[in-house]
């Protein structure tokens, strides 16, 4: 007699084409929210507690404000208000694509085991440490 395997605890697995656009559907809704409410303006938008109660920047700080500069085309203004921001974005882009291609190119099966390494992750713990001094002593 054959069971039937349950659907419940059964993993999925989805292909990276729907990863691929479901990462691209969310970063166009961020980006079509960020064309038309300006975070400096708009009063639900959260200001940052560490700010608030410290009078220091975070390192996230300004982030809101730079994808706002980036959605108007202002790269200058953005890159002010927190350059770590392009630094973490091409992070992100490489973790993704390392991600999806790894199955395929060797390449970036190493360089997905590299951002997965206990070096990479202490690496940036202390630059994003080193960023939040660095920021608030000029």
């Amino acid at each position: 007699m054959m069971r039937k395997k349950s659907p419940i605890g059964t993993k999925t697995r989805k292909t990276p084409l729907f990863s691929i656009l479901l990462v691209i559907s969310f970063l166009i809704l961020i980006g079509l929210f960020f064309l038309f409410v300006n975070p400096e303006e708009a009063k639900f938008f959260p200001k940052c507690p560490f700010y608030a109660i410290t009078g220091y920047q975070c390192p996230g700080c300004g982030s809101s404000r730079a994808v706002y500069s980036i959605m108007h085309g202002n790269w200058k203004q953005a890159w002010q208000l927190n350059p770590a921001l392009f630094i973490g974005v091409v992070l992100i882009i490489l973790l993704l694509l390392a991600q999806f291609l790894r199955s395929r190119y060797t390449i970036w099966w190493r360089i997905d085991r590299f951002f997965r390494s206990e070096w990479f992750i202490w690496g940036l713990f202390v630059s994003i440490v080193l960023w939040w001094i660095f920021r608030n002593i000029h």
